[in-house]
């Protein structure tokens, strides 16, 4: 940890995560443990502790914990290493997450085209309801 704040910070939630897990009990199953780790994360005080510690931490070093933690396999053995570029790879940031046509305009692209005259000056009683009856237009 980068300094003594957060590594006192880490260590008050570990213990309160390793705590609760133990009070939990055994349990056989693998799916049943992931289950069961994840439900801890709804107890009040270990989100209150990881905001502790999560406040205390800069980008840079969270990203340097994360990297220590895959290289020395701390993480699990299917946890790796991504850069940003790759990590984000296929996400769409640039389109808002909307995967475009090639060709087709960029979001902010879009938003600048003129609106079609048609519906531009489409009078405003055309978009009232009518009633069912009669020919008679509703405000």
């Amino acid at each position: 940890m980068p300094s003594a704040e957060a590594r006192y910070a880490f260590n008050a939630f570990m213990h309160t995560l390793l705590a609760r897990r133990l009070a939990a009990g055994r349990i056989a199953d693998a799916v049943a443990e992931r289950h069961a780790v994840e439900d801890l994360w709804r107890d009040p005080l270990i989100n209150q502790r990881w905001q502790r510690l999560a406040l205390r931490l800069t980008a840079i070093e969270c990203e340097r914990i994360g990297r220590v933690a895959a290289e020395r396999s701390l993480a699990g053995s299917g946890v790796r290493w991504l850069t940003a570029e790759s990590a984000t790879d296929g996400w769409a940031l640039e389109s808002g997450g909307y995967a475009t046509a090639v060709g087709a305009p960029t979001w902010s692209q879009a938003r600048q085209m003129p609106m079609p005259a048609t519906v531009v000056n489409a009078p405003l009683a055309a978009a009232r309801p009518r009633h069912p009856n009669s020919g008679e237009v509703h405000a």
